[in-house]
């Protein structure tokens, strides 16, 4: 449902399966990328464990994190991970195109420390 959502909003979307295959997206992808949509809970690699090793390939790049869990529950998971903004599961294909426009326009906004 995401995936088309955000392509009928003029996205371009790449998926994957679990964590360590979304990891590998990113890698491929990275300089391309302008934001991430990331679940919590995913098989083979953790929703936390997957926004570390994004991170660490990439700082800037803001990542909305998705969830059924209540945002202070998330944010309690994440420690001091600085994620963009938080998605509550189920929710509404208006609200997923606002978070993930909000979270592009706030990056554009504050270019990252290697740009002069």
């Amino acid at each position: 449902m995401a995936r088309h959502v955000l392509e009928h909003s003029g996205y371009t979307v790449l998926v994957a399966d679990d964590g360590a295959s979304g990891v590998d997206v990113f890698r491929n992808h990275a300089p391309s990328i302008r934001c991430v949509l990331l679940d919590m809970t995913m098989p083979v690699m953790s929703g936390e464990e997957t926004f570390s090793r994004i991170k660490l390939l990439r700082p800037d790049v803001p990542i909305v994190v998705s969830s059924g869990f209540q945002e202070a529950d998330v944010a309690r998971r994440f420690g001091d991970k600085d994620f963009a903004d938080f998605i509550q599961k189920p929710y509404k294909a208006t609200t997923l195109t606002i978070k993930i426009a909000n979270a592009i326009a706030s990056e554009i906004r504050q270019p990252s420390s290697s740009s002069s």
